[in-house]
């Protein structure tokens, strides 16, 4: 009988999503409830480290089951990738923060190592990196028009008015992102 397979629900993650995104359409979904997602991806700083792609979940999952085979899947896609190493300056998680940012900065993939370039480059010459995005996720929400008021909104993630990267990622950064930063294109 059919009884006895468990359907599955297809879940998209796109990239450039941030947690709480995440959250609500997983409880959409009603694959798992979004507050407590939340909360231990919060509690775990998995800001970036949840991966964007299509699952197959369950309902009612609990939600650390749900938050370790998003961070599962990160791991799988993101390892090959930094065993090859990193630009001069960068590590894991520095690389993780430009690529979250290249991911909300783009819009062809063609222009992701460039965009990761400015980035890095600015990063190394210590200037601000002011890039728009880390404002909208300072202000706690995807903001579309920003005002010049919000470029000065006090926040250790808005890159106008703190010099070097935010504390963490923005958002999820998909594969091409992620593989852009760590072989940015050559410009200075």
């Amino acid at each position: 009988t059919h009884s006895t397979y468990v359907s599955s629900i297809r879940v998209i993650i796109p990239e450039g999503w941030r947690m709480e995104q995440i959250a609500e359409r997983l409880e959409a979904n009603g694959v798992t409830p979004s507050a407590r997602f939340l909360e231990l991806a919060r509690g775990q700083k998995l800001e970036g480290y949840l991966f964007p792609s299509t699952y197959h979940l369950k309902k009612n999952m609990p939600p650390q089951e749900v938050v370790n085979l998003l961070k599962y899947e990160f791991d799988r896609q993101t390892a090959p990738l930094f065993s090859k190493g990193f630009p001069e300056g960068l590590d894991e998680r520095k690389a993780l923060i430009i690529a979250s940012i290249v991911e909300r900065e783009a819009i062809e993939d063609s222009e992701r190592p460039l965009i990761a370039a400015v980035y890095i480059n600015r990063l190394r010459i210590r200037m601000p990196l002011e890039a728009d995005p880390t404002t909208q996720y300072a202000l706690g929400y995807w903001k579309k028009a920003r005002t010049y008021e919000d470029l000065k909104f006090k926040s250790p993630y808005n890159t106008y008015v703190v010099s070097g990267l935010p504390p963490g990622p923005i958002c999820s950064p998909g594969y091409s992102s992620i593989a852009a930063t760590l072989s940015p294109a050559n410009l200075d």
